[in-house]
């Protein structure tokens, strides 16, 4: 579920910034480390960090009725991925610009179309505020020069297929013990 939520987020940020300046593929899923290298003239997507979503920490059950009896349904699982998204240009304007589209798209659009992902029923973004401090501690911590960025909350709720229960082999024999 997260790698087709990133996937919709960057091609969601790319198509704002396209929609806006014609220009194509300006926005890239990699790793924080990429940031370290020489600018590309695109917006940089990094995961930091995966968080649970409150009403998903504690089990629940789901009744629904079927036939007989009651069939147990898994209640959605949701989680938030906290994002990066950083402007790797030479030009600092083009940095500003690119990043501003990318952020008025999001805007405009907080939950994005998931129809190419069947295991996902939404993904919403929304900006972060950071202070000061925790900004400077994040481009430290990246031990790259700092670029204009923003940090993004995506909200995925999806379903995961569960996994078949292991089968257990019947007891052949019972030993008594000495």
């Amino acid at each position: 579920m997260l790698h087709p939520a990133l996937r919709i987020v960057t091609r969601a940020l790319a198509w704002s910034i396209e929609a806006r300046t014609g220009v194509a593929g300006a926005a890239v899923l990699a790793p924080l480390a990429t940031l370290g290298a020489p600018p590309t003239d695109t917006l940089v997507v990094s995961l930091l960090g995966l968080e649970p979503e409150p009403e998903t920490l504690s089990p629940s059950f789901n009744p629904r009725r079927s036939g007989e009896g009651f069939l147990r349904t898994e209640p959605p699982v949701a989680f938030s991925a906290v994002l990066l998204v950083a402007a790797s240009h030479a030009n600092y304007a083009d940095a500003l610009a690119a990043l501003d589209h990318a952020v008025s798209g999001l805007r405009q659009r907080p939950a994005l179309d998931v129809t190419e992902a069947p295991a996902l029923q939404q993904v919403a973004v929304e900006t972060e505020a950071l202070s000061l401090a925790d900004l400077d501690h994040l481009w430290a911590t990246v031990g790259a020069p700092h670029r204009p960025s923003v940090v993004v909350r995506v909200r995925i709720t999806g379903s995961e297929p569960r996994l078949p229960d292991p089968t257990v082999p019947p007891i052949a024999t019972v030993v008594e013990g000495p």
